[in-house]
C-alpha cells in the first residue's frame, strides 16, 4: 500500500487515517480472503 501525504496533512487527519486502517485490519482479520488472486490475475494495473 502506498500513501501520499501532501503538505498540510494534519495530526487530526493522520489519526483518522490510522483509525481507518485499523478498522480495515480488524475487518479482514474477521473476514479473511479465502480465494486470493494469483500474479497473472493481479497484474492488470500499470503506471506506464
Amino acid at each position: 500500500m502506498r500513501i501520499l501525504v501532501r503538505h498540510g496533512f494534519s495530526r487530526d487527519m493522520a489519526d483518522l487515517l490510522i483509525s481507518d486502517l485499523q478498522h480495515c485490519v480488524d475487518f479482514f482479520g474477521k473476514h479473511p480472503v479465502v480465494n486470493g488472486s494469483d500474479a497473472d490475475e493481479s497484474s492488470n494495473f500499470n503506471h506506464g
